[in-house]
């Protein structure tokens, strides 16, 4: 190796060593409230996903495969968002994977979550056409509308859309996995055609 390369070599790993001390400095000096709201998150994104109750449709173009949450609890819940719930716990929005038993392309699907404590959720997903007995997964930040967000950038005022974290109370249902049931209320098809769950009016 030469005496540059050894030179440029050195420089690289100082720049590495100081940027690694200047993030570890400035975790250090974060709020204890936004360390404890990082520590839940985390914690939260490492949890098990657990399952919730589906109600697939025999006559249903599509079937649910699964669908799962994760849960907090109300005290988490408080530290994180900032809002109090006498729910004892409280699940996220659920990650869904759909598969299509037709053999129509899929435009769209509109699925419903039915909890006990709030009552019924819409998602309409239409990410891309799902093929003939292709899949899907409809993600828990999907059920969530992003938020408008207004920054100053270059002297101007940039409004923007971003997706709701989990330390907004947006991203969660108050009760447990036991009270939130999913269910596909509507499919169109790429042709027109539609079929819904005509036992309530989405």
């Amino acid at each position: 190796m030469t005496q540059k390369s050894k030179l440029v070599l050195f420089t690289v790993l100082t720049s590495l060593l100081i940027l690694g001390v200047a993030v570890a400095k400035s975790r250090l000096h974060l709020p204890k409230q936004d360390k404890k709201k990082i520590e839940i998150v985390e914690k939260i994104k490492h949890d098990q996903a657990w399952p919730i109750k589906i109600d697939n449709r025999e006559d249903c173009p599509i079937a649910i495969q699964s669908a799962k949450v994760k849960v907090i609890s109300s005290y988490d819940f408080q530290q994180l968002t900032g809002y109090s719930s006498d729910t004892g716990q409280l699940v996220t929005f659920p990650e869904v994977e759909l598969v299509s038993k037709s053999d129509k392309a899929i435009k769209e699907v509109v699925l419903a979550l039915k909890s006990e404590k709030t009552g019924y959720h819409i998602v309409s997903v239409y990410k891309s056409t799902i093929p003939p007995q292709g899949s899907l997964k409809v993600t828990s930040d999907d059920w969530v509308a992003a938020e408008r967000q207004t920054e100053i950038k270059d002297g101007k005022s940039v409004t923007r859309l971003k997706k709701v974290g989990l330390d907004s109370f947006k991203s969660w249902l108050p009760g447990g996995t036991e009270q939130v049931q999913v269910m596909v209320a509507i499919i169109e098809y790429e042709n027109g055609q539609t079929w819904e769950d005509g036992r309530k009016k989405w």
